[in-house]
């Protein structure tokens, strides 16, 4: 049997994504796809962190490697 751990919209939480004017689809006003998975990874990671208390853990729960984990600490201007 396989187990998918998948994340969906309904697991995170509303002011990640907030609905607003700036956020709403049209032709002259594309997503900003790599802003918005930014904001969604950073979220997770303080999320993690916040749950686990200890940065192993929270790796673990993530489902990276220890340098990309670092390397995202870096990114976000995360400390620890």
């Amino acid at each position: 049997m396989t187990y998918w751990r998948a994340i969906e919209i309904h697991h995170l939480p509303a002011h990640i994504i907030p609905i607003h004017e700036d956020c709403q689809s049209d032709e002259d006003k594309p997503y900003d796809v790599k802003e918005i998975l930014g904001r969604v990874e950073k979220e997770l990671i303080l999320s993690a962190l916040a749950t686990y208390n200890n940065r192993t853990n929270a790796m673990k729960a993530l489902g990276i490697s220890r340098r990309a984990f670092y390397d995202k600490l870096r990114r976000y201007g995360i400390e620890v």
